[in-house]
C-alpha cells in the first residue's frame, strides 16, 4: 500500500488504546509524526507557554487565570482538553462544550511536504446510545480539525482512562523479569524490535512498547511508568 493512499484513507475503527500505531504510517527516519500535545511539551521544556496552539514567551503571555487553552507545565500540556466523554471542555473565548466527542490535530512531516489529519475521538460508533467512560472509536479526516469541524473540543493527550491503565500497568511490573529503562526501550523501538511485541504480553518488549505509549500520552507520569524497570 502506498503512503499516499494510506494517509488519504478516511476510516473509522474501534480501538481500546487509540495510538499512532493504529494507522499504517511509514516508520522511516525521514518521516516525523507530531501532535499539538507533543509540540506543547517541547514548548514548555524551553520555559515558554503554550496557548491557543502557539508557543509564546513567558513575558508576552502568562497563564494567570489557567483555563483549558493554556499550558505552562508538562502536566498541563497533556491534560488540557477533554479527558473523558463525560468531561466538559471550557474555553473562555468559545464557551463550554460537552466531551462526548473531541478532536486532535496530527501532522505527518515528509522531506517534501507536510500532511495534516484530524483525529475525531468518540465514545461509540453511533450504534448505541449508552455512554462510555473512555474514547473507544476514532475517525480520521484529511486536513486540520479546524478545517473540518467548527465546534469540536480539543482532546487531552492523557485521559482519565489512560491514568487508570497506567496504575494497572505499574501494578503488573512484578510479572516481568527484566531491567530496562526509557533509553533502552526507545532504542528497541528505533531498531524495530517492538513490532507486535505484545504477542507475548509479559515480555520485556511488550512492557517497553506499552511504557513508551503511556509515557508519550502522559508525559508528566514518565518517572512513575519507568521507575523500577
Amino acid at each position: 500500500k502506498k503512503e499516499k493512499n494510506t494517509l488519504s484513507d478516511l476510516k473509522k475503527f474501534p480501538s481500546k488504546h487509540p495510538t499512532r500505531q493504529n494507522i499504517s504510517i511509514s516508520t522511516s527516519n525521514k518521516i516525523r509524526v507530531a501532535t499539538n500535545k507533543q509540540i506543547c511539551v517541547q514548548c514548555v521544556k524551553q520555559g515558554k507557554i503554550w496557548s491557543n496552539n502557539r508557543c509564546m514567551e513567558p513575558h508576552d503571555y502568562e497563564c494567570i487565570n489557567l483555563d483549558d487553552s493554556c499550558a505552562a507545565t508538562l502536566e498541563q500540556c497533556v491534560t488540557v482538553g477533554c479527558r473523558s466523554p463525560e468531561d466538559v471542555f471550557n474555553n473562555p473565548k468559545n464557551g463550554s462544550y460537552e466531551c462526548s466527542k473531541c478532536c486532535e490535530n496530527v501532522s505527518v512531516h515528509y522531506p517534501e511536504r507536510t500532511d495534516h489529519m484530524c483525529f475525531i475521538k468518540s465514545d461509540s460508533d453511533g450504534s448505541t446510545i449508552k455512554p462510555a467512560t473512555h474514547y473507544s472509536y476514532t475517525t480520521i479526516k484529511k486536513g486540520k480539525c479546524e478545517e473540518n469541524l467548527l465546534h469540536c473540543p480539543e482532546c487531552a493527550s492523557c485521559t482519565l482512562y489512560n491514568e487508570e491503565q497506567i496504575l494497572e500497568f505499574v501494578a503488573e511490573r512484578h510479572k516481568i523479569e527484566c531491567s530496562v529503562d526509557y533509553e533502552i526501550c526507545l532504542g528497541m523501538e528505533i531498531d524495530g524490535k517492538l513490532l507486535d511485541a505484545c504477542i507475548a504480553p509479559f515480555s520485556c518488549a511488550c512492557y517497553c512498547s506499552r511504557a513508551l505509549d503511556y509515557s508519550e500520552k502522559c508525559t508528566h507520569l514518565k518517572k512513575q511508568i519507568f521507575q523500577g524497570m
